[in-house]
């Protein structure tokens, strides 16, 4: 019996580390396809009302992709963060001092998690008669996103993210495994 309780044990630690294998490995092979608008998840807004560096990072790969023409529109997606700010005010705030047009710039201040941004994104969508997308975050999150958008309508779906990483990543990723089977089998909703 002993034996088989750690022969489980080592499959399902096996399987969490080969769960985030993969979805390190998904969020790094970036695929950008023409879309109809980019969209950033929000993170962290600094004290100060600066978007943190792992925020910044998100918002330069979003330009980067932008000024190659991969989309002419850029949706900015954040809630109001325990510093009290709106992340997607403060990210297009950053966007437009960075050279984006303000007309390209859409703002979705109701995204306060990744479900909650997919579903809004897929409203907009619906609204503009548009039907793809160019997701833009940390690597780590880009597995669940990208589902979070199959789950609300969106397939069209192409991925960004920052060559950013940061000592938060070391909890991110195994956390990730579990946020991806929460969505998975749509566990709290």
């Amino acid at each position: 019996m002993r034996n088989r309780i750690v022969q489980l044990m080592k499959t399902g630690v096996g399987a969490f580390v080969l769960a985030m294998l993969v979805i390190a490995v998904d969020g790094v092979t970036d695929d950008v396809i023409p879309a109809d608008v980019i969209v950033v998840l929000g993170s962290r807004v600094d004290d100060s009302g600066e978007p943190s560096a792992r925020l910044q990072a998100r918002l330069d790969e979003a330009v980067a992709v932008y000024r190659a023409g991969a989309a002419p529109a850029i949706l900015v997606s954040g809630g109001t963060g325990p510093s009290g700010f709106d992340q997607a005010r403060v990210m297009a705030e950053y966007l437009v001092a960075g050279g984006v047009p303000s007309s390209a710039i859409w703002e979705d201040p109701e995204g306060f998690n990744t479900r909650a941004t997919a579903e809004n994104t897929a409203v907009l969508l619906q609204e503009q008669g548009w039907d793809s997308v160019i997701i833009t975050t940390q690597y780590f999150h880009i597995s669940r996103t990208r589902l979070a958008m199959h789950q609300a309508g969106v397939v069209d779906v192409g991925t960004s993210s920052p060559s950013y990483f940061g000592l938060r990543d070391l909890y991110s990723l195994p956390r990730e495994v579990i946020g991806y089977g929460s969505y998975l089998f749509r566990i709290g909703r």
